[in-house]
C-alpha cells in the first residue's frame, strides 16, 4: 500500500525539514512548498490526501490557500490543516487548526486522525 502524500506549506527551511522528519516518521510521504502561492500551484497540479498550512507565509498565507482550495470541488475534499503560532487564524474551512508545537505532536496527531492512520 502506497502511503499517504501529504503537502507542507512553511516558509522557515528550518521548520519545514523538521516537519518533514516528523510526518515521515508517522509514515506518510512528504511535499514541501516554501510559501503559500508553490503550495496551492502544487495543490492544483498533483493529488495529495491531506494538505497542511503554516497560518503566516509570504505571497499567501495558509487561510488564503485554504479558502482557495475549499472553494472548489476538485479540492475542496481534500482536509486541510492551519499550523499556527500564537496568532488566531482567519476561518477559512480548514479540517482542523494546531498550534505549532515541539516535535510537532499536534500536526501528527491531527494528520494521523484526518488519515486514520
Amino acid at each position: 500500500m502506497d502511503k499517504p502524500r501529504v503537502l507542507v506549506a512553511e516558509d522557515s527551511p528550518m521548520l519545514r525539514a523538521l516537519m518533514k522528519k516528523a510526518l515521515e516518521a508517522a509514515g506518510v510521504s512528504v511535499i514541501l512548498a516554501e510559501n503559500g502561492r508553490q503550495a496551492l500551484e502544487l495543490a492544483q497540479a498533483e493529488a495529495f490526501d491531506l494538505i497542511a498550512l503554516d497560518n503566516r507565509m509570504p505571497e499567501l498565507d495558509g487561510t488564503e490557500v485554504c479558502a482557495e482550495l475549499k472553494a472548489d470541488a476538485r479540492w475542496s475534499a481534500i482536509p486541510v490543516i492551519i499550523i499556527t503560532g500564537d496568532e488566531q487564524p482567519r476561518p477559512c474551512g480548514a479540517d482542523r487548526y494546531v498550534v505549532k508545537d515541539a516535535g510537532f505532536a499536534s500536526l501528527v496527531a491531527a494528520v494521523r486522525e484526518l488519515l486514520v492512520i
